[in-house]
């Protein structure tokens, strides 16, 4: 399951099949699309929809979107097209993050090859080593115990 922070705009592919074969992406569909957020009833919404090709779509999601900490659920639907379902959980990444991140700012961040990140105290004592991944703004997101939240690979 995919976790996106609240209230955050987020661009979310699916892939969209055509329903005679199951397995050929459906082009240049309408897609209608409900949502159910944190367990709430299913309503429609509208977010901005981008054909990419061979059935695959992005839909734009907006901060109004992901508002509301829990699951969200999708499910998309197009005539001539195979019902998708995505799941997502909301929840206060970035927030919990930033707090990570200004503890961290006299520390040594090195990026490896192999897409790992090394972080070092100031004396070179290694206080984490393993992979890690940036928001948007390219801050490096950990949360101290090598567990690892969100989207990005570090390269």
């Amino acid at each position: 399951m995919r976790r996106i922070a609240q209230s955050t705009a987020y661009n979310l592919m699916v892939l969209i099949v055509q329903s005679s074969d199951h397995v050929t992406g459906l082009a240049s569909a309408t897609l209608t699309i409900t949502a159910s957020k944190a367990g709430g009833v299913y309503a429609s919404i509208t977010p901005t929809v981008t054909e990419l090709g061979n059935g695959n779509y992005v839909l734009s999601l907006t901060s109004a979107h992901t508002n509301t900490i829990g699951d969200l659920a999708l499910h998309i639907s197009a005539t001539s097209g195979d019902p998708v379902d995505v799941y997502s959980q909301i929840d206060t990444l970035e927030a919990s993050m930033a707090r990570v991140s200004a503890t961290i700012t006299n520390k040594h961040v090195l990026n490896p090859a192999d897409g790992t990140v090394k972080i070092y105290d100031d004396s070179g004592a290694l206080l984490y080593s393993g992979l890690a991944y940036s928001d948007a703004a390219g801050t490096v997101l950990y949360d101290g115990t090598a567990a690892i939240h969100h989207t990005t690979r570090l390269t």
